[in-house]
């Protein structure tokens, strides 16, 4: 099985993050690598909690593909990716933090203020599984 050359990048920390999730054949300028599929993510160092995993659309008319729930008694969260071509791109916050209007799972607590607060000030490893 061949597996696209497909990288992750983001800041995390133990309460969310900004991930990208691209195709380095595209970002490269050579041909990309068509539609890429199978793509599961780990995110390792998070708090026990719920966590909301928005996975957002990087080309126009962008906004947000879809929105879901995923709770946590461990530290890491797992999700898989949507298909995607190029980019894709992911914000994961604690439940009550962000907007959180599109989420799959209502929470009519969540605070809609769509203020969210990352210090982004340490990468963490993440674990891509193909």
């Amino acid at each position: 099985m061949d597996i696209p050359l497909t990288r992750v990048q983001g800041l995390t920390d133990n309460s969310g993050g900004y991930l990208w999730f691209y195709d380095i054949n595209h970002l490269t300028g050579t041909q990309g690598s068509g539609v890429i599929s199978g793509v599961n993510a780990i995110v390792k160092g998070l708090s026990s909690g719920s966590y909301n995993v928005e996975i957002w659309n990087t080309y126009p008319p962008g906004g947000i593909l879809e929105d879901t729930l995923i709770s946590t008694s461990g530290d890491s969260i797992f999700f898989p990716v949507p298909d995607f071509a190029y980019d894709i791109a992911a914000k994961i916050f604690r439940d009550g933090s962000g907007t959180g209007e599109n989420r799959k799972e209502k929470d009519t607590s969540i605070n809609r203020s769509g203020k969210s607060s990352y210090p982004a000030n340490r990468l963490t490893f993440l674990n891509i599984v193909f």
